[in-house]
């Protein structure tokens, strides 16, 4: 600034004009820039979140195959806990399943373990009541909960506050696993870090409960599926021999394909044949082969060898 009363030049204004156009060009570039770091930045969280889901999808697929051909649900229950918890960067995961009126422990990653067996010493069962406890308050509700700080105030009794502490955990979210619209367990995600976790956390945690309850209603089908079978295979049996008095007992079963050699064989119709023959001529059939059922292909040779037996006999003392 200049304290005189002067007019500025010609040269002294496009002077301070080339200035102002070098300012801004120089803001121009700042925001440029500060624009291509932003757009720099979003890129890079966009990857990161296409690889995250991305990775979590691969997940979700491979418990889904392997529920697909598991035999074992404990298998199941494991994968999906371990991949809960790494997935969303939490220290320990588990699970509480409904027995009865009462919540058990059951799959659990290693960093829960002693966390899990300490609290069910403390508590063998945990109740399934609204504003008790966390489990099961979501078994309750049939809704998730997410706890900031297991060791602050809030729902946690204070022995659960005690125990959370004792073993480093602060941060938990809760979630339901619902069959038919019914709450058969929760499945519990610890940190050690206070936090909160995300709504796309819970999403996969959700998603993850939902394939645990598949797994627990496929096993219960199939078990469901056997008792039937067995069921059906003893009634099945017991109308057989209520059919058949008579016959106490059962022939051996076959070892193999190939029917038993039989002295003389005859067909079913044939033995039929010669028994009413020998009874037409007057001749009775001794009593210790006289037959008493036909209900089953090998029971009717073994008859069909008696019979030609005693027919043989017969032609020897030539009374036929």
């Amino acid at each position: 600034m200049d304290s005189r009363i002067r007019n500025l030049t010609e040269d002294e204004v496009s002077l301070l004009a080339a200035f102002a156009n070098q300012a801004s060009l120089a803001l121009g570039k700042a925001r440029l820039l500060s624009d291509a770091e932003r757009e720099k930045d979003r890129a890079e969280t966009e990857k990161e979140r296409a690889e995250t889901e991305k990775e979590r999808s691969d997940a979700l697929y491979q418990v889904s195959n392997r529920l697909a051909g598991a035999h074992q649900t404990d298998e199941v229950l494991d994968l999906i806990v371990n991949e809960a918890a790494r997935l969303v960067g939490a220290s320990a995961a588990y699970m509480w399943l409904l027995e009865g009126d009462i919540l058990v422990p059951s799959a659990v990653t290693e960093t829960a373990a002693a966390y899990l067996d300490a609290t069910f010493v403390n508590n063998p069962g945990l109740a399934v009541v609204e504003g008790v406890t966390p489990s099961g308050h979501v078994m309750a509700t049939k809704k998730p909960i997410d706890v900031e700080d297991m060791t602050g105030k809030g729902i946690l009794t204070s022995a659960q506050r005690l125990l959370a502490q004792e073993h480093g955990f602060h941060g938990a979210t809760a979630v339901p696993l619902l069959a038919n619209d019914k709450s058969i367990g929760v499945l519990v995600v610890n940190d050690k870090r206070v936090r909160r976790f995300t709504d796309d956390e819970v999403s996969l945690l959700t998603a993850f409960a939902d394939q645990a309850s598949l797994a627990l209603e496929k096993a219960r089908l199939l078990a469901e599926a056997e008792k039937e079978k067995e069921r059906e295979r003893r009634r099945r049996k017991n109308e057989r021999q209520s059919r058949c008095p008579a016959y106490p007992y059962s022939l051996p079963r076959r070892r193999s394909g190939r029917s038993p050699a039989l002295p003389y064989p005859q067909s079913s119709a044939r033995a039929s044949t010669i028994l009413q023959q020998g009874q037409t001529m007057g001749h009775t059939t001794p009593e210790s082969w006289r037959p008493r059922w036909y209900s089953t292909r090998e029971k009717v040779k073994v008859v069909s060898g008696r019979v030609a037996e005693g027919l043989r006999r017969l032609h020897e003392r030539h009374i036929v």
